[in-house]
C-alpha cells in the first residue's frame, strides 16, 4: 500500500459486503468492488473537485475474498471525498455508486481534460431515508401515468419554475390528482450516459464485475455525429444513482429525488421506475439495485426488461414481496406451484398485446372480435395485466388517428428506425388537416380508443400528453429527440380540452364502479345464481356473439350483482355496444334484471356536451352509428 497523508488512518481489510462505498460508524468507510479477472486494484480518493487523488490504496490478491476487493478507511469529512478505481491501467466508476459528480449538465460531451471529474461520490446513510409507508394500491385500483422527467415539464408551456427536473414533477402533482392518477411510471431517471457515441464507450461502470466492461474511450467536443439518447434506455448507466442533470440542484440529487417521492406518496401516488439493465449485468447487481431503491427511496415498483432479469429470483425475493414488478410476461406455473394465487399480487404483465389488438379492432380490421373480447376481460388472478393504447414504441394517441405511416426522418436514420406495424389509420388525410369530416372522425376514434382502455378489466396506463392530444408529428420512435417533438406542449390543455375532460370522466366512472375493475378475472358464469353471468359477450343479436372474420360488432354485458357495494346494494349493470364497422348497425339489447330500464350513459358519436344527459331506452334495440361505442347502464 502506498504511504498516505496524515489525515488518513491506516487501512484495514473489509468484509466484502455490501458492495459499493458503505459508511460505517465513526467515519469509517468500506469500499468493496467485484473484479474477477485481476489480482490488483487501486482505489483513488479525491477531494471534492480536486484534479489529482489525495490518496491511493493499492490492493493485491491478499485483499481479495472471492472476487471482491474490500478495504476499510477512516475518513474525516466523508462527504468531501470522491473516488475512482483503477484496474489494468484503466479508470472505472464504482458500479454501485449512489451519486455521481461531473454529470450535472444534460447532454454534455465530456472533453479529455474533464473526464476524470466524473467520479463516484460517497453518500452518507444519514442523508437517506428508509421509506416504509408503501401505499400498496392493488392493480385493479391503479390508473398509471407514464412520463419522462425532462420532457414532462421542459417546454415553457408547462409553466413550472424548475423545468425538466424532479422538482418540475412535484409542481405538477395537483394536475395529476385532478386527472385521477394514482401511480406514475418514470422513464429511466437513474444516471445514464445520454450521449450516443459512434465508438463504444464506458464512462459508467455497467457491470458488477468492472474488469469485464468495455474499453474506455474519450470524446472531445460534439462534432455533429453525437445524438442524444433522450429516453435513457441504454447499457451505459449507473443504476444506483439518481440522474443529476434531472435536478434543479445536481449536488443534491439524492435529496431532490427523495423529495419528489415523498410528495407523490403524500398525495396517494405510487412511483414505478423503468430499469433497463444491460444483458451482461451481473444478476446479483440487479437484485441489490432493486433492494436499494426500495429501502432508500421507497420505490413502489419497477418496470424491467425481460431479457436481462432473473425472473424467478425476483418474483420470490422476500424484500420485493409487496413491490410491484412489471415485465413482458411471467411464468406463473414455475413461480407459483400448483397455480396457487399469491396473498398479494405484485407481478404484472406489461406488453403490447392490448395495444395491438385494440388498435386493429378500432380501425376495423377483420377477425378481431374474438381477440378484443378476450383483451377486455383479461385479468389473471396470479398476476396483473397493464393495458395501454399508446407507448414509447409507437404513435401517440393523436398520431394513431392522424398517420398511416411513420415519419422518422429527423432521427437521422433515413426512416429505417421505429416499427413498421403501428396499426394506425389517418382517417383519410395523412398528418395535420383542417378538413372537418376528418377531424370529426379522428375525434370519435380518440374517444373510442380511450373508452376501450378504461372499460377493460386490466390496469390502464396512459402516456403523458395523450390526455390533451400530444403529437410527435408522426415520429413513432423519438428516442433521440430532445426538443419540441418529445417535450409535452401543455397548450394542448386548452386547444384539446375536450380530450382532457373526457379522460377525467372515464377515470371517474371507472373508479366509481367496481364491476369495471374487478380484483380477478371474470368467469363468464352465473356462479351466484342471479340469472346472469358476471360477463357475457354478444353480437348485434343479444346472447349471440358473432366472431366471423367479417364481424366488427361486439356487445359486452357486465352484471353489477357480482360487485357488492355493501350487504344490500350492488353495482350498476353495463352493456357496451362496440360497432367498429363503417356502417351503422341495430343492436338488440339484453333484457335487464329486475325489470329495470337501460339508459344511455355515453355515445361516442355524440358531442361531449350531451354526455351528461342519460337517455332512457324504451325500445328493445338501439342503432349504433358507424365507428361508435355506446355504453348503457341500469341500476336500482
Amino acid at each position: 500500500m502506498k504511504v498516505g497523508r496524515k489525515d488518513f488512518d491506516r487501512a484495514e481489510k473489509g468484509t466484502g459486503l455490501p458492495l459499493g462505498a458503505y459508511v460505517r460508524q465513526d467515519s469509517y468507510v468500506q469500499f468493496s468492488v467485484s473484479i474477477p479477472d485481476h489480482d490488483n486494484c487501486i482505489l483513488h480518493l479525491y477531494r471534492k473537485g480536486g484534479e489529482k487523488p489525495v490518496q491511493s490504496f493499492t490492493m493485491d490478491k491478499t485483499w481479495k475474498r472471492g472476487t471482491i476487493f474490500s478495504i476499510v478507511i477512516k475518513l474525516p469529512n466523508i462527504e468531501e471525498y470522491e473516488y475512482l478505481y483503477e484496474v489494468g491501467n484503466r479508470y472505472y466508476l464504482d458500479p454501485y455508486t449512489k451519486l455521481l459528480t461531473g454529470r450535472s449538465e444534460w447532454g454534455k460531451v465530456i472533453p479529455m481534460d474533464e473526464v476524470f471529474q466524473v467520479r463516484s461520490k460517497i453518500v452518507s446513510s444519514k442523508n437517506q431515508i428508509w421509506m416504509n409507508d408503501f401505499l400498496q394500491i392493488p392493480f385493479e385500483e391503479l390508473i398509471i401515468y407514464k412520463l419522462h422527467i425532462r420532457g414532462f415539464t421542459k417546454d415553457p408551456s408547462s409553466r413550472v419554475k424548475q423545468n425538466g427536473t424532479f422538482c418540475g414533477v412535484v409542481e405538477k402533482i395537483p394536475y395529476l390528482k385532478e386527472l385521477g392518477i394514482n401511480a406514475v411510471e418514470l422513464m429511466p431517471c437513474y444516471d445514464f450516459d445520454e450521449i450516443i457515441q459512434t465508438t463504444q464507450c464506458n464512462v459508467f461502470g455497467i457491470s458488477s464485475s468492472i474488469s469485464r466492461s468495455l474499453p474506455r474511450e474519450y470524446v472531445n467536443e460534439n462534432d455533429g455525429s453525437m445524438k442524444i439518447n433522450y429516453w435513457g434506455y441504454t447499457d451505459k448507466a449507473c443504476y444506483f444513482a439518481p440522474k443529476a442533470s434531472y435536478c434543479a440542484e445536481p449536488l443534491y440529487a439524492c435529496d431532490e429525488f427523495m423529495e419528489m417521492i415523498l410528495k407523490l406518496h403524500a398525495n396517494g401516488i405510487e412511483v414505478y421506475m423503468d430499469m433497463h439493465f444491460a444483458a451482461d449485468v451481473n444478476q446479483c447487481l440487479i437484485v441489490d439495485c432493486l433492494h436499494y431503491w426500495v429501502y432508500q427511496y421507497g420505490i413502489d415498483g419497477f418496470v424491467l426488461n425481460q431479457e436481462a432479469i432473473p425472473q424467478k429470483l425476483l418474483a420470490t425475493d422476500p424484500v420485493l414481496g409487496n413491490i410491484k414488478l412489471f415485465t413482458g410476461s411471467w411464468d406463473a406455473a414455475d413461480i407459483y406451484k400448483e397455480y396457487k394465487e399469491p396473498a398479494f399480487r405484485n407481478l404484472c404483465e406489461y406488453n403490447d398485446g392490448f395495444m395491438i389488438d385494440a388498435r386493429k379492432y378500432l380501425k376495423g380490421d377483420e377477425e378481431q372480435v374474438a381477440r378484443f373480447s378476450d383483451r377486455i376481460k383479461r385479468n389473471p388472478g396470479m398476476f396483473g395485466v397493464v393495458n395501454y393504447i399508446s407507448n414509447t414504441n409507437s404513435f401517440t394517441l393523436m398520431d394513431m388517428v392522424s398517420y398511416d405511416v411513420k415519419h422518422n426522418d429527423k432521427n437521422g436514420e433515413n426512416g429505417r428506425d421505429g416499427t413498421e406495424y403501428n396499426h394506425s389509420w389517418n382517417c383519410g388525410v395523412e398528418g395535420k388537416t383542417r378538413k372537418k369530416s376528418v377531424l370529426e372522425l379522428r375525434r370519435r376514434q380518440i374517444k373510442n380508443a380511450l373508452l376501450m382502455l378504461f372499460f377493460s378489466q386490466g390496469t390502464p396506463l396512459i402516456m403523458a400528453g395523450d390526455e390533451f392530444g400530444n403529437s410527435q408529428d408522426g415520429n413513432n420512435n423519438p428516442y433521440c429527440q430532445d426538443n419540441e417533438i418529445s417535450w409535452l406542449n401543455w397548450s394542448g390543455i386548452k386547444t384539446s380540452s375536450w380530450i382532457l375532460e373526457y379522460v377525467k370522466m372515464l377515470i371517474r366512472i371507472r373508479k366509481e364502479h367496481r364491476i369495471l375493475h374487478m380484483p380477478s378475472e371474470l368467469r363468464m358464469m352465473d356462479y351466484i345464481s342471479c340469472g346472469c353471468p358476471d360477463i357475457s359477450f354478444h353480437g348485434t343479436r343479444a346472447w349471440y356473439l358473432d366472431c366471423s372474420n367479417y364481424s366488427r360488432e361486439l356487445g359486452v354485458l357486465l352484471c353489477g350483482q357480482y360487485a357488492k357495494i355493501d350487504r344490500k346494494h350492488c353495482d350498476s349493470d353495463f352493456y357496451i355496444a362496440f360497432n367498429m364497422h363503417w356502417e351503422a348497425h341495430l343492436f338488440n339489447l339484453p333484457k335487464p334484471l329486475k325489470q329495470l330500464t337501460w339508459k344511455v350513459l355515453m355515445d361516442t358519436s355524440e358531442p361531449e356536451e350531451k354526455q351528461d344527459e342519460e337517455i332512457e331506452i324504451t325500445e328493445k334495440s338501439y342503432e349504433v352509428k358507424a365507428r361508435t361505442i355506446v355504453v348503457f347502464s341500469c341500476h336500482e
